[in-house]
């Protein structure tokens, strides 16, 4: 077995089409349970060729509005309309999200803060990991959702790379240039004052690092 491989298991077959739904097997060993687990939520679809796209949220366990919405795609997606693969992972920091906080209550650590993780850290350092090492690179696009929790507002608003062409594919290497790098963000503000409307959103290019949420 390779070291560099996660600990993190799963039920889920990530090659086979269809619809799937199944979890992700956190090892937490504590005293009630030596050899116990928490399962994290995940659903595959895939039908045909085409690209994978991989929909994460939950990062903080506060924000609860993409776990909601991905949580409802999951239940709805009609997979005769998808060409490709969807990898929905609603609640990526599953401890924090039941606990309702933005940090693990096992751990304290902020996953947003942990990348790239370790195989053998602790549960948030150990799901970072697996993002890392199993997800990413499997993914051709993701999209993670992010809201203000119990501490910020915020108001819609779309953060992405801008990179140059054959620069943007995360098949680069697990994590490497999805985070932290200077690059151009589009940022779409739909407020009337930035130049928003009820019926086209305003965007306009930022330059500089991408905000540590």
């Amino acid at each position: 077995m390779s070291f560099d491989k996660s600990m993190i298991g799963t039920d889920i077959d990530f090659d086979r089409e269809g619809v799937q739904f199944g979890t992700l097997r956190l090892p937490h060993s504590v005293h009630r349970s030596a050899y116990g687990h928490i399962a994290i939520p995940i659903a595959v679809v895939a039908k045909g060729s085409g690209p994978t796209v991989l929909l994460t949220g939950g990062v903080h366990g506060d924000e609860y509005e993409g776990p909601v919405a991905l949580a409802r795609l999951a239940r709805e997606i009609d997979p005769d309309q998808v060409r490709g693969r969807i990898i929905i992972v609603p609640t990526m920091n599953h401890p924090a999200f039941v606990a309702g906080t933005r940090t693990s209550p096992i751990d304290g650590i902020n996953l947003n803060r942990t990348f790239p993780g370790k195989r053998d850290g602790t549960a948030t350092e150990m799901i970072a990991h697996y993002i890392t090492t199993e997800l990413l690179p499997r993914a051709d696009c993701l999209i993670d959702l992010h809201a203000g929790g119990s501490s910020l507002q915020y108001l819609p608003t779309l953060l992405a790379p801008r990179w140059s062409a054959g620069q943007g594919s995360a098949h680069r290497g697990p994590g490497r240039g999805l985070r932290g790098g200077k690059r151009d963000l589009l940022r779409f503000d739909p407020r009337p004052e930035r130049g928003g409307s009820g019926d086209r959103q305003f965007c306009r290019s930022e330059r500089g690092r991408f905000p540590d949420w």
